[in-house]
């Protein structure tokens, strides 16, 4: 695999990747991301956003993208394509990252970033330093029919307001 910085390729590299991340999310979670995508096609396009990409050969394979907020490194993005979804690759393009970052002054990195299944994901992350912390995802359909839910207990909800902000 070799690295290169996101602002050196053009946004039709990345259009496989972003298609396939897409679809992902509209499979796993029922997300349409289209517009985000969009957003970030433009954003990648003004070279207005940090990040790494990998490619192996002449094939665009992965990429991520990062921002600095004071001392602090937020990798927002990360995705490798499912048919280049190994250990080298990922780590590689992991490890440019974090550097990248390193080079910037942070004194912390947080990823926020829900990624597509990779078995090697976690423990490369891991590898590289990260804690990680599980969040689970949870979905309510409205179309189904639901036995009405009882309070635990006895509670009074009340709209929020600005002035609640003090109190809370």
């Amino acid at each position: 695999p070799h690295i290169v910085d996101l602002c050196s390729v053009a946004p039709s590299d990345l259009d496989d990747l972003w298609q396939c991340e897409g679809q992902w999310w509209r499979e796993q979670l029922l997300w349409d991301l289209s517009d985000a995508l969009a957003a970030l096609r433009r954003v990648v396009a003004r070279h207005g956003v940090p990040g790494k990409v990998v490619r192996v050969g002449t094939q665009t394979v992965g990429y991520t993208y990062y921002v600095v907020a004071g001392r602090l490194g937020i990798l927002a993005g990360f995705m490798v394509a499912p048919e280049w979804s190994n250990p080298m690759v990922g780590e590689s393009l992991l490890h440019a990252t974090v550097d990248a970052l390193r080079q910037q002054g942070v004194a912390r990195i947080e990823s926020p970033c829900v990624s597509m299944h990779h078995a090697w994901l976690v423990s490369t992350f891991e590898r590289e330093g990260f804690q990680t912390s599980w969040r689970e995802f949870l979905r309510l359909d409205l179309h189904r029919a639901y036995p009405p839910a009882r309070p635990p207990t006895p509670i009074q909800l009340a709209p929020w307001r600005g002035t609640s902000l003090r109190e809370a």
